[in-house]
């Protein structure tokens, strides 16, 4: 389509969604994201056709629309425009959320559920308080229970594990991660070892990070060597713990290195986990460093850290390309009151 077909679209999508078949929705957000993002549209006339989701109640246009919003999710995540792209999400994430519940409901569909995890992951993570009162709620009933660790009592939601642990354990303290921790040892499941251990790397206390990422090399804390790459990659993740975990691992390199470089698929994934979405001259000019220093010693990550820094180089083309006009798009969209 040329630009004026793109606004005839947004404007349809505004006026009456419905016009357009469910798989056809999904599809436009999925195209303009994408050539948007492969610099074949500018991102105003791509953001524009999300403005209808405030009104989207179907899974897979909301499923389609995600994946392309994430890539600018982590991007801003760490920048001056956050605020604003928080504030958007917010206004086109609340209603949908608010309609599905935090809670699930008898008369779920399969969609509903599917479609409930993915607005309670947004919501919760741009910041509706409904939402992180609820994942604070759920676990706390959990952790006021005599018998924690009975599988079949756990009062959170099966579909909402993540979501609720993480959030929970990241506006929680000590108490919180003790708990989750406690109910890690004492699982017999392995998914569910497998989601706690995850979720325990989203406390936004630095010194709780930087304990979890030394028992992940520390033989006998609880951590397996198998799961040591999980830990970190969960700290990676979080907001807070990226640079603390990059860090451990040029501090703690040579114990790096012996503990996972005989696993190719671990040390690589390892990799991959604390390099991703670098998106500035400076976090750039560190990966290098970091490759130019262990050259010899990256082994079968090798490729790996070269896919890292060459996804930082195109991140922050996008970031020179779009960041600016992304964020006073965004600012134009929350002035107006709709």
């Amino acid at each position: 389509y040329d630009k004026e077909n793109w606004e005839l679209l947004a404007q349809q999508l505004m006026e009456d969604h419905t016009a357009l078949h469910v798989i056809n929705r999904a599809q436009v957000m999925d195209d303009a994201l994408n050539l948007a993002k492969s610099d074949l549209l500018d991102y105003k006339t791509a953001l524009s056709v999300t403005g209808y989701l405030s009104k989207e109640v179907e899974y897979i246009p909301w499923a389609s629309a995600l994946t392309g919003l994430s890539y600018i999710n982590k991007m801003m995540k760490r920048t001056p425009a956050y605020g604003d792209f928080k504030r958007y999400m917010l206004k086109i994430i609340d209603p949908i959320y608010t309609k599905l519940g935090f809670n699930a409901r008898p008369e779920d569909t399969h969609l509903d559920i599917m479609l409930r995890k993915k607005a309670v992951s947004w919501a919760c993570s741009m910041g509706n308080k409904d939402c992180l009162n609820k994942a604070r709620e759920n676990f706390g009933y959990w952790m006021g229970m005599v018998e924690p660790d009975v599988e079949e009592m756990n009062p959170v939601d099966v579909n909402l594990k993540y979501e609720t642990y993480c959030n929970a354990i990241a506006d929680g303290s000590e108490e919180e991660w003790e708990f989750a921790w406690e109910r890690y040892e004492n699982s017999q499941v392995a998914s569910e070892k497998s989601t706690i251990l995850s979720a325990l790397g989203c406390t936004k206390e630095v010194w709780l990070l930087n304990r979890y990422l030394n028992m992940s090399m520390t033989p006998g804390s609880g951590v397996r060597r198998q799961d040591g790459s999980t830990v970190i990659g969960g700290v990676a993740r979080n907001t807070v713990g990226r640079y603390l975990a990059f860090d451990f691992i040029r501090e703690e390199w040579d114990t790096v290195k012996e503990v996972y470089g005989k696993s190719s698929f671990t040390m690589a994934n390892l990799m991959s986990n604390v390099m991703s979405n670098r998106n500035s001259e400076f976090e750039i000019r560190n990966l290098r460093e970091f490759e130019a220093d262990h050259a010899s010693e990256l082994g079968t990550s090798t490729r790996a850290v070269q896919q890292a820094i060459e996804a930082g180089e195109a991140n922050l083309r996008w970031m020179k390309k779009n960041y600016e006009s992304i964020w006073e798009w965004l600012k134009i969209q929350n002035t107006k009151l709709y």
